[in-house]
């Protein structure tokens, strides 16, 4: 759980990321977790957003209402790791755009690791659908506290979006909706991949 000190905020950083000028690394996260409606550069960012100092990782660097992004620069305070919790310890391996029936996973704070396949895409982002041959354990393939995950193509590991909402309408079919990471990564001027 990551957010905003300043805000009541629940979240998910989804990676480390680098900055592409300097390779400072920064967690990535949406901007409705943390910005929200009155944050701004140079807030403090905490893992978990528990109200202790000492959870502090960084603060708030960048950030775009549109593509719902944000990032972070990370402090010493914690070991760094590129590694994505129960779903990639080694980290991601890049970028690519997203294409219809790409199978796809994320590690969400809420619902933890799900399997998915990219049902529609358009120039911002794309849905996802559950992957009925790894259907998600408590049927929910997203829920609140898992935005800013990261999606991730099953086949290369590369990223291949930025979680940002799900349904919120039970009688809808379950699906999840992200923004395109190569968008992403070029607003906020981030690399996936140091170097």
């Amino acid at each position: 759980m990551v957010g905003n000190t300043q805000r009541n905020s629940i979240g998910t950083l989804g990676a480390v990321v680098f900055d592409a000028d300097s390779l400072e690394p920064m967690g990535l996260s949406n901007h409705h977790v943390l910005v929200g409606a009155e944050g701004e550069e140079g807030d403090e960012v905490a893992q978990p957003n528990s109200g202790d100092p000492n959870d502090v990782i960084g603060t708030l660097t960048r950030s775009d209402f549109e593509l719902d992004c944000a990032v972070c620069t990370l402090n010493d305070s914690r070991e760094i790791s590129t590694g994505i919790f129960d779903l990639l310890p080694e980290g991601v391996g890049g970028v690519v755009k997203p294409e219809l029936g790409m199978a796809v996973a994320k590690s969400g704070r809420t619902t933890g690791t799900t399997f998915g396949i990219i049902d529609g895409v358009d120039t911002e982002g794309f849905s996802i659908i559950p992957d009925l041959a790894n259907p998600p354990s408590e049927g929910e393939i997203s829920a609140g506290g898992d935005s800013g995950s990261v999606w991730i193509e099953v086949e290369t590991s590369n990223a291949v979006g930025l979680h940002f909402a799900g349904e919120a309408d039970e009688a809808n079919e379950e699906r999840a909706f992200a923004k395109r990471m190569a968008n992403v990564a070029i607003t906020l001027n981030i690399m996936l991949v140091a170097g």
